[in-house]
């Protein structure tokens, strides 16, 4: 081999490990770094908002330069939001210290009483707390203070999403077949699709899921165990905003796959084989009518 083509060999080999440290490096980057978004300072007015998006984490912090942040969330269509907020250190504090969340609308305007928190998180917990409120499309605010009781002694990390809260769907039978079962549900105005979910076990968990056309009325599972005990749930799938957004799952039904004719139960009536063939013999022999 000459030396030429030993270079153009180490030098591929080299290129090929720094490819594959790459995509390791790349698989030990945090979610967040893909779907989250920290405040920008100065966020503290309306007019300085923080521009954020649905179903994403938002992280800040309240210290003592920084007393409140503010958020612009724009709505693509009006609905019902749910907001799951969190503190996100724990702070030991014989005080009842929390942070607060307002919301406004396009005109800055409070949902409510001005001096009405909407949601209230302690600094005793990391807990998150979830509550909904509806909102109309277009921009919307949002503003994190402190009550007045939290000292500045240490930053207050917090974080909080917003998501559309989808209508679920209900599952009105599970009809039993021969290694399968056909579900019926309610149908949803509006629903990009439908998702299906089975398992064996009553948990759900190891469940397998089953993308079904929003046209679709029925459908048929296929390929499972003969007279095998299955729990169902369904679920509605809607785009918003290019986005998808997913119900809760229904509440679970169970069904019986049929047996198979082939692993059925032996007529116990019928003969054992040999003593069949030992009737035959009898029968030969003394020229008796087949039984």
């Amino acid at each position: 081999m000459s030396p030429s083509t030993s270079i153009m060999k180490l030098r591929s080999t080299c290129i090929t490990v720094a490819l594959i440290a790459a995509v390791s490096l790349l698989a030990l980057i945090p979610e967040r770094a893909h779907a989250a978004i920290d405040e920008v300072e100065n966020n503290n007015s309306f007019e300085t908002a923080t521009p954020i998006s649905m179903n994403q984490n938002v992280y800040g912090t309240i210290d003592s330069s920084d007393k409140e942040d503010y958020f612009e969330i724009n709505l693509p269509t009006s609905g019902t939001i749910k907001i799951t907020f969190a503190n996100d250190r724990f702070f030991k504090t014989s005080w009842n210290s929390r942070i607060g969340m307002d919301i406004y609308n396009s005109h800055f305007e409070p949902f409510g009483d001005a001096y009405f928190h909407y949601k209230n998180v302690s600094v005793k917990t990391t807990k998150p707390e979830s509550f909904t409120i509806n909102l109309k499309k277009g921009a919307n605010y949002i503003r994190i203070v402190p009550n007045s009781i939290i000292t500045f002694d240490e930053p207050h990390p917090y974080h909080f999403k917003l998501s559309y809260v989808i209508p679920g769907t209900t599952i009105k039978k599970a009809t039993p077949a021969k290694k399968a079962f056909t579900v019926k549900w309610t149908k949803k105005s509006g629903a990009a699709k439908y998702q299906i979910r089975y398992s064996t076990k009553k948990s759900m968990s190891g469940a397998k899921t089953v993308n079904v056309s929003k046209a679709a009325k029925s459908k048929k599972v296929k390929g499972l165990k003969s007279g095998k005990k299955y729990y169902v749930q369904m679920r509605v799938v809607k785009k918003i905003g290019g986005q998808l957004y997913y119900s809760n799952w229904s509440s679970k039904k169970s069904v019986r796959t049929k047996q198979s004719s082939a692993e059925g139960p032996r007529n116990s009536s019928a003969a054992p084989p040999f003593l069949r063939f030992a009737s035959l013999q009898v029968n030969a022999q003394y020229n008796l009518v087949d039984p």
